[in-house]
């Protein structure tokens, strides 16, 4: 069975009555603070001394440990009186002695911070955090340089936008046709046979496009003049599909069809 703890007094406590059972079968009691706020307290608390008097009243009331609650934990000034003894034990840096185990005592010489961009600094950077030695900073915004242009050389080249294209593609083909060795059923055609690309369009599509324009259509392919002549100023253009006759290629022993460097 329950005690009941009406009327007794719980340092600064004191119940009133029986209040509710919570869901988590802990029984609440109805009591009153000495300031005269009222709350419900869960039994435990009381009787184990975890509840002591009300929120307001704790600020200013003794914890078990005996120290004075500022009620300053967690603010700008608590961290900064944290940081400076964690510098000292760390560094080896001296403070004052009433200050290691008060926060209160060194709150009442420093004061409150002037805003959230202030730190704590000390006058000589050799000396200890003593009164006369520290005092609140501000943090200076380092200045912000003004963009300069990168120089010319620094920056990548431009592309052209064009890797996509069916004109890039067609490109591509071509070098494969001409150079790829590892394409041996399309290179003995084309490179096997001292076919080659202009060496000033080999690596600069651009140029080989600024030459040759856009396909006046999908059914357009690159055709040469003569068919036995390299890629190059003079001997492509733009073909019709339906319109190629079918003149046979002459290799060294061999005829062939008509070339269609289409992708």
């Amino acid at each position: 069975m329950t005690k009941d703890l009406t009327g007794l007094k719980f340092n600064e406590w004191t119940v009133i009555g029986y209040s509710h059972t919570a869901a988590s079968h802990r029984r609440y009691w109805s009591c009153e603070c000495s300031c005269g706020a009222k709350k419900a307290v869960d039994g435990f608390n009381l009787t184990s001394g975890r509840s002591r008097s009300c929120r307001v009243c704790s600020l200013g009331k003794l914890n078990r440990r005996g120290n004075l609650k500022h009620g300053m934990t967690g603010t700008k000034e608590y961290l900064a009186w944290h940081s400076i003894k964690v510098t000292s034990s760390k560094f080896g840096v001296g403070i004052k002695p009433e200050w290691v185990n008060s926060f209160q005592a060194f709150y009442d010489y420093i004061g409150p911070s002037p805003s959230g961009n202030y730190r704590i600094c000390r006058y000589d950077r050799e000396g200890d955090y003593v009164p006369g030695n520290i005092y609140w900073k501000l943090n200076e915004q380092p200045e912000k340089k003004p963009m300069t242009e990168k120089p010319e050389k620094s920056r990548r080249p431009k592309t052209h936008g064009l890797s996509n294209t069916r004109e890039y593609r067609i490109w591509q083909s071509i070098k494969t046709r001409c150079f790829s060795k590892n394409s041996k059923e399309v290179y003995k055609n084309y490179g096997g046979r001292g076919i080659a690309m202009t060496p000033e369009w080999v690596h600069d599509f651009k140029a080989f496009y600024d030459y040759i324009g856009p396909a006046p259509s999908p059914r357009h392919i690159i055709w040469r003049k003569d068919t036995d002549g390299n890629y190059e100023p003079g001997n492509i253009y733009w073909k019709l599909r339906r319109t190629l006759s079918n003149v046979p290629r002459k290799t060294d022993n061999t005829i062939s069809q008509p070339e269609e460097p289409e992708v």
